[in-house]
């Protein structure tokens, strides 16, 4: 009788097809290690390039532009309500410094204080996005006297434009919510010294026909002015 061939591992294999040969089994299970590797390695890059592109994004006073899947990412944390602010208000002392020298040369340019009150339209708009970050109160009510600032230029010789300012309202009605907010937050906050500021821009401004700056305004914060002595004078005569 001829000797038993030893079974080779085809002849295992053929007896028992649904056990899975030890080989085949390591080789898949390399391949899904190696997977998994290139799967985190790729996803590790990713990261990086992604904090790069914010990092550059911030350097370069992009967030604003950003498009808003990337922009919702970067304006969180601290600091990210000051960071959105500063380039606002860059961009739109950019776009106001240019129209502003026009201004002085009105009638080769036809450039007026008006079209600067329009060209603030859009950055106004940016201060509602502003606002709904955490800690951006004092912040988007500083922004958006900045931005009235930027709303007029030279005003000599026609440069104070017809005063068609669409800006003018939208500022007050900003200052009037942002006032109210920011004294309901910080009660010592020193609105008298902005009341007086405003004050004085809003008597210039009233001597080239522009008469309704900071109108509401002013009237607010001189009310809680006039409330408050009064509060003075009754705690004096006790």
């Amino acid at each position: 009788m001829a000797p038993k061939r030893p079974s080779s591992d085809l002849d295992y294999n053929a007896c028992h097809p649904n056990i899975i040969p030890r080989t085949e089994t390591k080789t898949e299970t390399i391949s899904a290690t190696d997977a998994l590797l290139s799967a985190n390695a790729r996803i590790l890059e990713l990261e990086r390039q992604l904090k790069d592109l914010h990092a550059f994004i911030k350097t370069k006073g992009l967030t604003r532009v950003a498009p808003q899947s990337i922009r919702q990412h970067m304006l969180i944390g601290p600091g990210a309500a000051k960071a959105l602010a500063n380039q606002i208000e860059s961009a739109a002392r950019k776009v106001s410094d240019k129209l502003d020298v026009e201004t002085w040369n009105v009638r080769k340019t036809g450039v007026t204080s008006d079209d600067m009150s329009e060209a603030m339209m859009p950055f106004l708009d940016e201060v509602e996005e502003l606002r709904k970050l955490p800690d951006s109160t004092a912040i988007a009510f500083d922004l958006v006297m900045v931005l009235a600032n930027c709303s007029y230029g030279g005003m000599d010789n026609g440069g104070c434009g017809c005063g068609d300012r669409p800006s003018d309202q939208e500022v007050d009605d900003l200052l009037v919510q942002l006032a109210t907010e920011r004294k309901n937050i910080d009660p010592s906050w020193d609105y008298p010294h902005v009341l007086d500021s405003l004050q004085k821009e809003a008597e210039y401004l009233n001597g080239y026909g522009i008469e309704d700056f900071y109108t509401q305004t002013i009237d607010l914060l001189s009310a809680w002015q006039r409330a408050g002595e009064g509060e003075t004078c009754q705690r004096a005569v006790r």
